[in-house]
């Protein structure tokens, strides 16, 4: 296993990397992705389902046999959707050639799901941070 506080760099930085490039205006850096219908909700939705398993990783690793699972799953959930709802209003409010959409919040919420029900079936049903036996 990784060392203690690999997942918190990690979960941190894709936090920050999450938030940079939804805020710079990528289209101006000639950055932009493959235009293919609906690719920005699959991205959406990647990005998320990998936050909630970095996130659910960090808390393991923090909380390893200490706090509940379900409540510390719960409270990651809940993080990251307000995370991905003040990066939606900043894009509308920056300007950048970005919008708010509430199908990218549809698609976020979506991928936290996803990856909360992948942690879930990776802890098991051990009450607190475990891996199954």
């Amino acid at each position: 296993m990784p060392r203690k506080g690999f997942f918190a760099l990690a979960f941190f930085l894709w936090a920050f990397a999450v938030g940079l490039l939804s805020l710079l205006p990528l289209h101006d850096m000639g950055l932009e992705g493959p235009q293919i219908p609906y690719f920005d909700k699959w991205v959406h939705l990647g990005f998320y389902l990998a936050g909630m398993v970095l996130g659910s990783l960090f808390l393991w690793e923090q909380y390893r046999g200490k706090k509940r699972q379900l409540p510390s799953l719960l409270t990651m959930a809940a993080i990251l959707f307000f995370y991905g709802m003040v990066i939606e209003v900043l894009q509308g409010a920056m300007g950048f050639q970005r919008s708010t959409e509430v199908w990218d919040l549809v698609a976020n919420t979506l991928g936290i799901f996803l990856g909360g029900v992948i942690m879930t079936f990776v802890f098991g049903s051990s009450n607190t941070f475990n891996w199954r036996e």
